[in-house]
């Protein structure tokens, strides 16, 4: 499996995402133009312009993902954007999300702040609802 995520990762870094124009921005450029983070709990129902890398996300064989912008100090503004990614469907969002928070807290980063109450399984951010699965 380790293999696949490499692959996608070699994959990605080859693709350039904008965070001005919408069609061409992505996950990663929709978190850190809108600072709202995105999940979603099985890629491979999604299509562009919901997630560009749906292909390369099917041939690695991933499936749910998590995306959320970092922040240094007070700035509102975002200095990154993190994207994790699973082989399984469905993970536990929240552990990995707070794990991460703890890391980037020892470094004086911190994250948005996430509403795990409203996660349910599945596609579960608006940006990405507002996008038709595909068959």
């Amino acid at each position: 499996m380790g293999d696949l995520l490499a692959q996608f990762r070699c994959l990605s870094c080859s693709r350039r995402f904008s965070a001005q124009a919408p069609d061409t921005m992505g996950v990663v450029g929709r978190v850190f133009a809108s600072g709202k983070p995105e999940f979603c709990g099985d890629l491979q129902a999604l299509k562009p312009p919901a997630y560009l890398r749906y292909r390369e996300a099917a041939d690695c064989n991933l499936h749910s993902m998590f995306a959320v912008p970092v922040y240094s100090g007070d700035s509102p503004e975002a200095v990154a954007v993190v994207e994790l990614l699973w082989h399984d469907r469905d993970v536990p969002f929240e552990q990995a999300v707070t794990r991460l928070q703890s890391c980037f807290q020892t470094v004086g980063l911190h994250t948005a702040e996430v509403d795990f109450s409203d996660i349910t399984m599945g596609i579960n951010m608006a940006c990405l609802c507002e996008h038709k699965p595909h068959n």
